[in-house]
């Protein structure tokens, strides 16, 4: 629906702008004092699985069909979990 849309848009835009304060500040101190690298590689890889499971459930009808059958309900991933 369109509250879902607008929600999941909205979600998604300000989890991705979250990133760059860090990066920014990093860029301008010329340091990476208080930068994480395991929080970073860790948000790296949790952020890979998540994409994969999301695609696989959007893109592949084979899921999709997994999916219906086990929860007797289509897959609720919409466009902008995907991208």
């Amino acid at each position: 629906g369109g509250l879902s849309g607008v929600l999941g848009w909205t979600y998604f835009a300000a989890w991705s702008a979250s990133f760059y304060p860090q990066a920014i500040q990093n860029y301008v101190r010329r340091s990476v004092v208080g930068l994480s690298f395991d929080f970073a590689l860790l948000n790296l890889i949790a952020f890979g699985c998540y994409s994969a499971f999301n695609l696989a459930l959007f893109l592949s009808p084979t899921v999709q069909a997994e999916y219906a059958a086990a929860h007797h309900s289509s897959s609720a991933v919409r466009s902008n979990d995907v991208f």
